[in-house]
């Protein structure tokens, strides 16, 4: 009897063991952006959320507290007064943010290791708002493509929607 209970306690321990550690491996895809780029991004946090990828929205002043984080995407114009333009200043090369910096200029970037080692970021930027988020819009195959690999996502072979 009392090997069974041992038996028994040992078995929900390690049941516990295994849900812990899958929890704390789990990573937030950590989004930083101006409360108004997030929310022109809706639809797309909404469509992440809908593929069980954990987000978690940062404002550029928050950044410090999450920027060794493993999964981050920098959303913004280079025009706008939060503090995203010192972010993607750090991210990009000098070529590439003096590109987006122009008027009507917008793109996506994937880098890797920019504030942490092992660290993966997507860059939607371009000279304002509606420049990164036409770069987000107009480059979802890719974007998905990397989340994908990210959080391990069973595609099946959906389609992705136009947002």
């Amino acid at each position: 009897m009392k090997a069974r209970k041992t038996i028994i306690v040992l078995a929900v321990v390690a049941t516990l063991s295994l849900a812990l550690a899958s929890m704390a491996m789990a990573q937030d895809l950590i989004v930083v952006a101006s409360k108004a780029a997030y929310q022109d991004a809706q639809k797309w946090g909404d469509f992440l959320l809908s593929q069980d990828v954990p987000l978690k929205h940062v404002t550029p002043g928050e950044f410090a507290s999450y920027k060794t984080e493993q999964y981050i995407i920098l959303m913004g114009g280079v025009d706008e007064p939060d503090g995203i333009k010192d972010l993607l200043k750090k991210a990009l090369s000098d070529r590439e943010f003096e590109v987006i910096s122009k008027e009507g200029n917008k793109g996506m970037f994937v880098k890797s290791d920019v504030w942490g080692e092992g660290q993966e970021i997507i860059i939607f930027a371009g000279s304002n708002r509606a420049g990164a988020e036409a770069a987000r819009i107009e480059n979802k195959e890719e974007w998905w493509n990397e989340i994908v690999v990210w959080f391990d996502i069973e595609t099946g072979g959906a389609k992705l929607p136009g947002y």
